[in-house]
C-alpha cells in the first residue's frame, strides 16, 4: 500500500422530508463527512430537489445539484482535497404556493479528526 494508511470511504444518506408543521427537514441536519466519502439526499415522494452549498469554496464535486427527475436520489462525493470546517448548504423544495428551504451543515473534519457523527 506504499506506506499510505488506507481510509475507508463512508456512505452518508441524508432524507429530506415536509414535517407534520410544513417544515423541510432534512435528516440527520449536519453530515460529519471526510474527503472522499459519498452523500446522497432522498428526497420524499415525488418531489423535486435542489441542494446548494452557501460556500464561495465548498467541500463537494458541485456547489449547485438537482435532482434528474421528481424523487430522484441526488448523489455526490466530498472533494479530496476538501478543507476542514462547516459548510451550510441549502436543501430546496416546492412546497404550497412557494419554496420550502431547510438549512443544514456539512462538516469536513481536520485529517486527524475522523470519526463522530455516526462514524
Amino acid at each position: 500500500m506504499n506506506g499510505k494508511k488506507r481510509v475507508d470511504i463512508v456512505r452518508h444518506r441524508v432524507e429530506v422530508n415536509v414535517d407534520a408543521d410544513g417544515r423541510l427537514v432534512c435528516t440527520p441536519c449536519c453530515v460529519h463527512a471526510a474527503p472522499g466519502d459519498r452523500i446522497t439526499w432522498v428526497p420524499e415522494g415525488a418531489r423535486p430537489l435542489a441542494v446548494i452549498i452557501k460556500a464561495f469554496e465548498g467541500p463537494l464535486e458541485s456547489r449547485e445539484m438537482t435532482a434528474g427527475a421528481h424523487g430522484t436520489p441526488i448523489e455526490t462525493s466530498v472533494r479530496l482535497d476538501a478543507k476542514p470546517g462547516f459548510y451550510p448548504y441549502a436543501a430546496v423544495m416546492p412546497g404550497g404556493d412557494g419554496l420550502l428551504v431547510a438549512d443544514p451543515e456539512i462538516i469536513v473534519p481536520p485529517p486527524d479528526g475522523r470519526g463522530g457523527g455516526g462514524r
